[in-house]
């Protein structure tokens, strides 16, 4: 196995995004792929160099073949342990996570709950330039002539008709008079309740992104093939940053519609703002999530950095509050994401008692809904964003999912209006499988 990565940087491409696309059709990365999108750079990792995967509550490398197996403590705990003997200089990881990695009813989950690859080959794209790493000199050389021949358009497919009603609309009304029943009789506050809607047809996950990211305006934007999980996403917020020790959180809670005309959407973001409801909402989650912060920073470094700013995530938008702090110098990423992991963003207020409601009311374990797909390095550093508006496929099923929050004082039809204005900001632009090859690599 190569001990470090060769490394070179290129002139950047015209289209970051569409370029980014086209690499994710070559075969580098058959055995798994993840792309992911922060700020204007997309990543690019393939070629599972190694892995690892957590499954019944347990962490072990993969690959190498025959590695090492972690059994004591939380899952990330161990990963943590794992990747400490990381078979390469300078790596960093790509993957997932699912929602129940830690939850425990009697048994653990079946299957894989996270799976992470170091990958042999990662390319970072942006408008001020393209880094390749690989571990082989032949890979650079041919991907340097992939990058000089990339398309300037990914291609167009037609979207699949998304209908605007679906069964069980009857069933979530109830789900959230239920909610609001536990709220009245215990300290629960908050739970976010989500639906579960099944695709009939196969979705081709590259011609969806590429569909979808220029009407989706995400926090992060990822297209994730790896294991037994498919994922295309417009993530609207991050659940945790480190970056040289310093904690970051993004919290979105609170929803209106996001107008195309600017003047209706800045009309709909100041009621937003004056709406009882969502501003409660937003305060008991901030308040949560800083208690969280608080508990893995040091002393007297959590705080609000910004408080319930209205940002557009595509068809919709939210009030957000950001979070900042300093780690703990006794804590490492992994540990500091045990803390707020799952995000209150997904689960609701307390935190562990809208766990047990989520329990309650959907029967169906949540997978990738309300997980995360992150990067992490070797220097420590981590990007985690809330696996939220995607396209998921588990298992070869696919499957749009969406939830609100509830509250007290909700309105059960306007908490269903909500999750279908957020299935619509993808469901709108799914492309089915075997799109033409105009456009393909």
């Amino acid at each position: 196995m190569p001990d470090r990565y060769h490394e070179s940087r290129v002139p950047p491409c015209a289209d970051p995004m569409a370029a980014a696309l086209w690499l994710t059709a070559l075969p580098d990365g058959q055995e798994g792929h993840v792309l992911y999108e922060k700020a204007g750079c997309w990543s690019y990792a393939a070629g599972v160099l190694a892995e690892i995967t957590v499954e019944r509550g347990r962490a072990g490398w993969n690959r190498p073949a025959g590695g090492e197996r972690d059994q004591a403590g939380h899952p990330f705990t161990q990963v943590d342990r794992l990747l400490r003997r990381a078979p390469l200089r300078g790596w960093r990881a790509y993957g997932w996570i699912g929602y129940e990695v830690d939850e425990r009813r009697g048994s653990w989950p079946t299957g894989t709950t996270m799976h992470l690859m170091i990958p042999s080959v990662e390319i970072r794209l942006s408008a001020d330039e393209s880094v390749i790493r690989t571990t082989t000199k032949s890979d650079m050389r041919r991907l340097k002539a992939v990058l000089e021949s990339a398309g300037s358009h990914p291609g167009t497919w037609p979207t699949t008709p998304y209908p605007e009603r679906r069964p069980g609309d009857a069933t979530y009304l109830k789900g959230v008079t239920r909610v609001q029943g536990i709220i009245a009789a215990t300290p629960l506050r908050k739970a976010v309740i989500s639906r579960r809607i099944p695709l009939e047809v196969p979705v081709d996950l590259r011609a969806t992104y590429a569909a979808a990211r220029p009407h989706n305006t995400p926090a992060r934007s990822f297209l994730c093939e790896l294991g037994r999980v498919g994922l295309v996403g417009f993530s609207p917020e991050t659940v945790l940053e480190v970056q040289g020790g310093d904690i970051r959180t993004t919290v979105l809670a609170g929803t209106a519609l996001a107008d195309a005309d600017a003047a209706v959407r800045d009309r709909q973001g100041r009621a937003l703002r004056l709406d009882p409801k969502e501003v409660y909402e937003h305060a008991v989650t901030v308040a949560e999530s800083l208690t969280e912060m608080d508990a893995i920073s040091e002393p007297g470094t959590a705080g609000v950095a910004t408080f319930m700013d209205v940002v557009r995530r595509g068809n919709i938008q939210h009030l957000s509050s950001t979070l900042t702090a300093r780690l703990r110098s006794d804590l490492t990423g992994w540990e500091a994401l045990r803390g707020v992991y799952p995000a209150s963003a997904v689960t609701g207020v307390p935190r562990e008692a809208a766990r047990e409601a989520i329990r309650a009311l959907e029967t169906t374990p949540r997978g990738m809904y309300g997980g995360a797909v992150f990067t992490y390095d070797h220097t420590g550093d981590m990007d985690v964003a809330l696996a939220l508006r995607c396209v998921i496929v588990e298992n070869g099923e696919a499957r749009l999912q969406a939830g609100a929050g509830i509250t007290a004082s909700s309105v059960p039809e306007r908490e269903l209006a909500e999750t279908e204005a957020k299935l619509y900001g993808i469901g709108s632009f799914l492309v089915a499988s075997d799109p033409p090859s105009k456009g393909s690599p």
